[in-house]
Parts: structure tokens; sequence; C-alpha cells
């Protein structure tokens, strides 16, 4: 062997720069040819087509992010909480927050379930269930 025989290991050649121009050989079409469904970006894939429809990524929010619908409070079960509070201490967004279950006040907080005590909530929304257990 000698060091003209030599060769790089095939991993090391570099990809194909498509779309630089027109001058680096694949520029224009990207040497996807002139037109066709083939040439199309995201759309050589069955799974794309969505019948006539505009497909699921172009229908999702661009660039900005989106917030999830439906979201309309933050809920906790009763059961859960009840370990961390002591007899007679009252439950309240604010003591949720200094008690590390959540981080701000932007949203209501609802509880539910059921359980064998009374419990003091304040400025919570609460299920039915838990209604006949809740004390002012």
């Amino acid at each position: 062997m000698r060091i003209d025989e030599l060769k790089p290991p095939l991993a090391t050649k570099p990809g194909k720069r498509v779309g630089r121009g027109v001058g680096s050989g694949r520029g224009k079409t990207s040497g996807r040819g002139m037109s066709g469904q083939k040439s199309r970006s995201g759309f050589n894939i069955p799974a794309n087509f969505e019948g006539g429809q505009s497909t699921l990524i172009s229908r999702l929010p661009k660039r900005r992010g989106f917030k999830t619908a439906g979201r309309k409070y933050i809920s906790f079960s009763i059961t859960r909480i009840l370990d961390l509070y002591k007899t007679g201490e009252q439950i309240s967004p604010d003591s949720l927050v200094e008690k590390g279950l959540i981080k701000n006040k932007k949203l209501p907080v609802k509880l539910f379930g059921t359980t064998d005590k009374t419990v003091a909530i304040k400025d919570c929304k609460v299920s039915k269930s838990l209604e006949k257990f809740v004390t002012a």
C-alpha cells in the first residue's frame, strides 16, 4: 500500500448541497426535474394527500407557537392535596403556590373527588361530588 492509494472512509463524503444557485449545478429545480408531483416539496409521500383539504402541517399556526385549546382551569384531586394540609387549614390558590403545587395563579383552580373529612376551600371551583364536604 502506498500513500497515493489511500482513500478516505465513505462516511466522510459530504452530502449534496442542492438549491444553492444555478452555478452550483444543482440549482433552480434542485435535481428534481422540471415539474410534476415528484418535484413538489412535501407532496411526494402518499400520506400527505388529504383529499382536497389542506394538509395538517399547513393548517397549524406558524412560528409564534399556540396554546392548547380547552384548558380552562388547573384541576387537583382532593385526596392527593389533603396529605399536604393540616386539619383546619384552608385550601386556596395562594396556599397551593406556597406548597409548590402550582407556579402562578393565572388559571383558576378546580378541586374534585371525595373525602371523609370536611374541607375549608377558598377561591377555588369545586366539583359536584366534593360540594358536600366543603365548609366556608
